[in-house]
């Protein structure tokens, strides 16, 4: 084969996509993206399921994501409530001890939903830049336990949203950021 016929041969092959370095993460960064990495599969699956009985019931087609026992509500002037999360790929949702919904919110009615930079919430936000507070009843800082049950929030929403992967592939960066601060 010529110089010039070998050149565009190996032109013409596809090139190996270049792999990304993945950013350096402490070892509770790594803890959470191994964490959500065992999850993804299993929840894109429909796989979960909460592990109390006193989550509200699934309804058809809906994606069980995680469940926080003790929360608290602020925002928009409504009163403080407090209970349980269960987060779906449809709805955020917060019930009583007696399985009552206190209060829910269908993720195709907002247009974020972010954890908070201390691990510690999340914020709801909608249409209008209305946000509203789902936060830790707990006295305690946050953990990076508590940061993959947040994350697994916002996660849902980005499922929710049609964009669960991409979200996925940002985590690494994002977490090591944050393992930064």
């Amino acid at each position: 084969m010529s110089r010039v016929a070998d050149r565009r041969h190996r032109a013409a092959r596809p090139r190996a996509a270049r792999p990304s370095t993945p950013p350096a993460l402490n070892s509770a960064a790594q803890h959470v993206l191994r964490e959500m990495e065992l999850w993804w599969p299993a929840f894109a699956g429909g796989a979960l399921t909460p592990d109390a009985g006193d989550a509200p019931p699934l309804r058809p087609g809906e994606r069980f994501a995680v469940e926080l026992p003790a929360v608290r509500t602020a925002g928009l002037g409504l009163p403080v409530t407090s209970g349980a999360l269960c987060a779906t790929d449809c709805r955020a949702i917060i019930t009583t001890e007696w399985s009552r919904s206190q209060r829910e919110w269908a993720h195709q009615d907002l247009c974020g939903v972010d954890a908070l930079g201390n691990w510690g919430g999340v914020a709801l936000t909608r249409a209008g830049g209305d946000t509203e507070l789902i936060v830790s009843a707990a006295p305690e800082p946050p953990t990076w336990h508590d940061a993959t049950a947040w994350l697994k929030v916002e996660a849902a929403f980005a499922a929710a949203t049609g964009r669960l992967d991409d979200w996925m592939g940002r985590l690494p960066q994002r977490l090591a950021l944050a393992a930064e601060a």
